[in-house]
C-alpha cells in the first residue's frame, strides 16, 4: 500500500515511478518462488492503473524484478491547452493597419 500511495503521488505530479521487488541472493529459496514476486507486480499494476500508464512491464534483472509506470498520457495536456489564455484580438498580418 505504501507503494501505491507513493506511486499515486508521483504520477499525479507528472513523474514516473518504479516498482521493485528484490529477492535474496540466488542460492536462497526466494529465487525458486518468483511467482510470488510476479503476483505482487500484477497487484501493483492493478492498484496504479487509475493514476498512470505502464511504461515497462515486469522484468527480472539479476535478483530484482521491476516495473516502470508513468503519468496518464493526454489527460493533463488537454486540460492545459483548454486553460491557456486566449488573446483579446487576433494578430494582424504584416502590412495591415
Amino acid at each position: 500500500s505504501t507503494q501505491k500511495g507513493v506511486g499515486r503521488t508521483l504520477m499525479m505530479a507528472k513523474y514516473s515511478a518504479m516498482a521493485t521487488k528484490a529477492f535474496s541472493p540466488p542460492d536462497s529459496s526466494e529465487m525458486a518462488h518468483m511467482d510470488y514476486g510476479k503476483r505482487l507486480m500484477e497487484r501493483a499494476k492493478e492498484d496504479l492503473a487509475p493514476f498512470g500508464d505502464l511504461e515497462m512491464d515486469s522484468r527480472v534483472e539479476g535478483n530484482t524484478m521491476l516495473s516502470i509506470y508513468g503519468p496518464k498520457r493526454g489527460a493533463g495536456s488537454a486540460k492545459k491547452q483548454d486553460q491557456a489564455p486566449k488573446p483579446a484580438t487576433e494578430p494582424k498580418a504584416a502590412g495591415e493597419a
